[in-house]
C-alpha cells in the first residue's frame, strides 16, 4: 500500500515537472526574480528591464487599470487583486517574451457590504512584477577558411585546403561549396574523383555537395593540388569559395572566402650603400669636436661602396640581363673597384655602368663599386635598372634607392656683386659669403683677389676664423675701375688651418660686370648721327598753275617772241602820252 502511494505522488508531480510552460504557443524558459512596488497617484510608474508599469485608474471593487510598454509598444489591462496578468510581447522569437503582473494588495478593495458607497481617497496597489527569462536560440554558424603552402614560383604546384565548418551550437542538414580556381590550374586530376568533386573547366570550377549533415563544431574539407599556368598570363590569382548549407528548418546560410596569391617578382632587385663615410680627412683630433660626438665617426672609411643584388626569384633562366647604374651627384667613381669586369661597359666619363649577363632559375649575382664623395652631406642615390626579354616581352625593374651621409667639413664659398655694371670711377661692391654645410668645424682663411684694372675704395678682403657645423660669415669691400672693359670677377684664394681638410670646399663665382664709359657712349652717339648725313627733307608736289597768254604765244607762235617787248613798249607810250594830255 505504502508503494502505491509513493507511485501515485509521483504520476502527479512528473507531468508538472517536465512540462514547459507555453504562452500563445511560445515557451516559457522561467521566470526572472520578481520585484515588488506600489503604484498611486503620486507614484504611479516605475520601470523594470525596459518595461514601463504605469497605473491609469483604481475602481472601488479593488481594481487597477494599468498601461505597460516596451520598444515602444503599449499594451492596457485591468488586473484584479490577487489574480496575475500576463502581457506579451513576443516578436519573431520562438521563445516568449513579456511580463507577468500580480497585484498582491489593493487599498480600495473592501469586503461587502462596508465598501458599499465607500472611497478611499488614496487609492494604492501593491504589485509583483516577473520578467520572462530569454532563451538563447541554437543556431548553426557556417564558417570558411583557405590555407596554402603558396610559394609563388610558376609552374610549381601548391597544396590548398577549403574548410567549411560549422562553429554553431546546432546541425546544418545539408550543404554545398563553389570554389572558383581563377585561371589556376589542377596539378592532381585524381584529387576530384577521390573527393567527389565536380570540375566545370568552362567555367573555372570545382563543385562539392553534402547531403549528410554538419553537426556543431564539425567540418568537411576539400584539399586541391593547383599550380599557375607556365609560361604565367597574369601576376596574381583569386581563389575563392561559396558555400550555402541548411539548418533542420530550411533556414540557408551563405559564406564567402577568398585567397589571393601571387607569384614572385622575376628579378629580386636591390641596390645598398655605405651608410656613413668621412670626407677626405683621415685623422680625428679630439680637440675640435664634442667627445660625446666623436664615436660616431670612429673608423669611417673615405671611400662609399655600393653593392647591387640581383636575384632571380623565378623557376625558369634568364637571359642576357642588362643591369645599369649612375654613379652619384657629387661623387667621383674608382675605377678599378667595379666588379665583375665581365661583359663590363663604363660609359660617358666614368658616370654610367653597365653589365650583361645571364642567370639560372634562383642564381644570384652581386655587382660591386666604390665612388668618393666630392662634398659632405646626405645623398639618396638612384635606382639600377634591370632589363630582360622572357616569352618575347620586354620587362623592366628598377632597383631601391638607399641614401648615404658624408660627415666632414665643406665650405660654400658664394662671390656676387651688387650690379652687372658700372660706370668709370663708381664704385662697385662685392661679398663673399662662407658656409660650413659640414659637421666638423674648421679653421678657414680666405682672400679674394681683387679684379685687373680696378681699384680698392674700402671694406675687407680677407678672413681668418673658425667656421662651427652650418654657421656662416661674411666680408665685403668696395672697388673702382678706370679702364672701360668686361671686367672678370675671379675666385678667392681658400685654405684651412689644417691640411688635411685642403680642397674641402667649393666657389660659386660672380658673374663678370661691364664698365661704362659715358664719354666714349657720347661720342659714339654722335659719330653715327654723322655718318648717316643731313635729314633729307621731302619736297611736297605744287598745284600747277594756268598758262598766261606770253606763255600760249611762246607756245603757238615761237616767232612772235621777240616782237612781243615792243609791241608792249608801245603801248606804255601811248598810255604816259594820253594821261599826260588829261593832266592839263
Amino acid at each position: 500500500m505504502r508503494k502505491l502511494f509513493v507511485l501515485f505522488v509521483l504520476l502527479i508531480f512528473i507531468p508538472s515537472i517536465s512540462s514547459a510552460e507555453t504562452i500563445n504557443g511560445h515557451k516559457v524558459e522561467g521566470w526572472g526574480g520578481t520585484s515588488t512596488y506600489t503604484l498611486s497617484w503620486t507614484n504611479p510608474s516605475v520601470t523594470k528591464e525596459g518595461y514601463v508599469i504605469k497605473v491609469i485608474d483604481f475602481n472601488w471593487k479593488g481594481d487597477v487599470v494599468v498601461s505597460v510598454t516596451h520598444d515602444n509598444e503599449t499594451k492596457n489591462g485591468v488586473l484584479s487583486q490577487a489574480e496575475n496578468s500576463i502581457f506579451d510581447f513576443t516578436k519573431n522569437t520562438t521563445y516568449f517574451q513579456g511580463v507577468k503582473i500580480y497585484p498582491a494588495k489593493v487599498s480600495t478593495f473592501r469586503p461587502l457590504p462596508t465598501n458599499i458607497g465607500t472611497y478611499p481617497c488614496c487609492p494604492a496597489a501593491e504589485i509583483e512584477v516577473s520578467i520572462a527569462e530569454k532563451i538563447t536560440e541554437k543556431k548553426p554558424k557556417l564558417e570558411l577558411t583557405i590555407l596554402s603552402d603558396w610559394g609563388g614560383l610558376a609552374g610549381y604546384t601548391y597544396d590548398f585546403n577549403i574548410n567549411i565548418k560549422n562553429t554553431g551550437d546546432e546541425s546544418f542538414s545539408e550543404g554545398n561549396v563553389t570554389i572558383n580556381l581563377s585561371g589556376l590550374e589542377i596539378a592532381d586530376t585524381r584529387q576530384i574523383p577521390d573527393q567527389s568533386l565536380t570540375y566545370n573547366p568552362s567555367k573555372d570550377i570545382i563543385i562539392r555537395g553534402w547531403s549528410t549533415p554538419l553537426f556543431a563544431n564539425n567540418s568537411y574539407d576539400v584539399n586541391l593540388s593547383l599550380k599557375s599556368p607556365f609560361p604565367a598570363n597574369r601576376s596574381s590569382f583569386t581563389l575563392k569559395a561559396v558555400s550555402y548549407f541548411k539548418d533542420s528548418g530550411g533556414i540557408v546560410y551563405p559564406a564567402t572566402v577568398s585567397e589571393t596569391v601571387s607569384l614572385k617578382s622575376t628579378l629580386g632587385f636591390k641596390k645598398l650603400i655605405s651608410a656613413q663615410t668621412i670626407f677626405r680627412q683621415r685623422t680625428y683630433d679630439r680637440s675640435e669636436i664634442d667627445t660625446a660626438y666623436l664615436p660616431k665617426f670612429f673608423g669611417l672609411q673615405t671611400v662609399t661602396v655600393v653593392n647591387v643584388i640581383v636575384e632571380n626569384t623565378q623557376s625558369y633562366p634568364l637571359k642576357s640581363v642588362v643591369i645599369n647604374d649612375t654613379v652619384m651627384n657629387n661623387f667621383v667613381l674608382v675605377n678599378d673597384s667595379v666588379s665583375p669586369v665581365k661583359n663590363l661597359k663604363i660609359l660617358e666619363n666614368n658616370t654610367k655602368l653597365q653589365w650583361v649577363f645571364d642567370l639560372n632559375e634562383t642564381e644570384r649575382k652581386e655587382l660591386r663599386y666604390e665612388m668618393i664623395a666630392q662634398k659632405t652631406g646626405t645623398f639618396t642615390a638612384p635606382a639600377a635598372t634591370a632589363q630582360w626579354v622572357k616569352w618575347g616581352k620586354t620587362n623592366t625593374q628598377s632597383s631601391t634607392t638607399p641614401s648615404t651621409t658624408v660627415h666632414g667639413v665643406f665650405i660654400v664659398v658664394l662671390k656676387k656683386t651688387d650690379k652687372s655694371s658700372f660706370r668709370l670711377n663708381e664704385s662697385l661692391n662685392i661679398s663673399v659669403t662662407l658656409e660650413n654645410i659640414g659637421n666638423y668645424p674648421a679653421g678657414i682663411n680666405v682672400t679674394d683677389i681683387l679684379p685687373e684694372n680696378s681699384t680698392f675704395i674700402s671694406g675687407t678682403t680677407t678672413f681668418s676664423a673658425y667656421l662651427m657645423p652650418k654657421e656662416s660669415a661674411s666680408f665685403e669691400y668696395e672697388i673702382s675701375s678706370g679702364y672701360p672693359a668686361e671686367l672678370e670677377i675671379p675666385s678667392p684664394q681658400v685654405t684651412f688651418w689644417k691640411k688635411d681638410y685642403e680642397g674641402s670646399y667649393g666657389v660659386v663665382p660672380a658673374a663678370n660686370v661691364t664698365v661704362i664709359d659715358p664719354f666714349a657712349v657720347a661720342l659714339s652717339a654722335n659719330t653715327t648721327n654723322i655718318t648717316q648725313g643731313p635729314e633729307v627733307v621731302p619736297v611736297p608736289t605744287e598745284t600747277p598753275i594756268p598758262k598766261s597768254l606770253i606763255d600760249i604765244i611762246g607756245e603757238e607762235a615761237p616767232w612772235l617772241e621777240g616782237a612781243v617787248p615792243v609791241v608792249m613798249l608801245l603801248i606804255a607810250i601811248i598810255l604816259m602820252l594820253m594821261l599826260h594830255v588829261i593832266n592839263k
